[in-house]
Formats: C-alpha cells, structure tokens, sequence
C-alpha cells in the first residue's frame, strides 16, 4: 500500500515545497552580522545581526540567539517577537538586552558583564513565515569578545 501512496505524497510535498518557494521567494531574508569587536570582560558586548529583507519593519519575524560552547551542541539563548524577549531557562534574563532598529531592520543583543562562562559561538537565526535563515558564527574568546561576522 505504502509503495503506491509514497509516490503521490512526494509530489504533495514537492508542489507543497515550490508553492511556498514561488511566493515567498528564495531570496529571503538573511541575517547579516556586526563585524569584529573586543569586549573585556566584566563589560557590555554588543552583536548587531541586521536582516536584508523588504519588510518594512519587524512584524513576523522572530529573532532567535543561539550560544555553542566549546564541545557542545548551540542551545538556545534566547528569542525576540512582537517586541518582547523571551530567555530560555538556565540563562540570567537580567544579563541580555534586544534592541531593534526597525528602520534599518537591525537586531542588537548586549551581554552585559560579560564573564568567562561567556565563552562560546554565538548565532543569530531570523525566522518568519518562510523557512529560517542562519547567520555564520560570532565568537567569543576567553578573554576577549571577539565578535566575527559574514555575510551568506
């Protein structure tokens, strides 16, 4: 049974698949960060992930900050919709700040006072009512905030 039904479910999918490709675009938004910047420790560090896309503003997006640690798979830090931040447990909400500059459709995440446990990869992932887009890593040494971006 299933060897008959599959063929017609993959087509399902695959027009399901271009459907949303046609209308929304392969050229979606995609998440450019701030290039490199030191931060010592116990200050603010400051990443800027700014979004190319022709939305007029952040409506239906949702920003999301990922943290990979040496070793370890990215958890999620945090996220940001409609406005508000919502951190993950396990994480000091008190510690991380969004700022949105929706004019030039631009996401600022501050650590602040930023301590060794800090050390990690950082990701911005923007993700609306297409498919999400990921940025490339942002770094964070040891000792310093080395904050490395690239544009997809």
């Amino acid at each position: 049974y299933w060897q008959y039904l599959w063929p017609q479910l993959l087509g399902l999918l695959i027009i399901w698949f271009l459907l949303f490709s046609f209308l929304d675009g392969f050229a979606q938004e995609i998440p450019v960060q701030s290039p490199i910047s030191i931060t010592k420790f116990q200050k603010s560090a400051r990443m800027t992930c700014e979004i190319q896309t022709s939305a007029a503003s952040f409506d239906g997006i949702v920003i999301h900050w990922y943290q990979q640690k040496e070793g370890k798979g990215p958890e999620r830090l945090l996220f940001y919709s409609g406005g508000k931040i919502s951190v993950e447990s396990g994480f000091r909400a008190d510690r991380y700040m969004i700022e949105t500059v929706s004019s030039q459709n631009r996401c600022v995440f501050t650590i602040k006072d930023v301590i060794p446990d800090d050390a990690a990869t950082y990701y911005c992932l923007m993700s609306s009512f297409s498919l999400p887009s990921l940025s490339k890593s942002l770094k964070l040494s040891a000792l310093l905030l080395e904050h490395m971006c690239s544009i997809n």
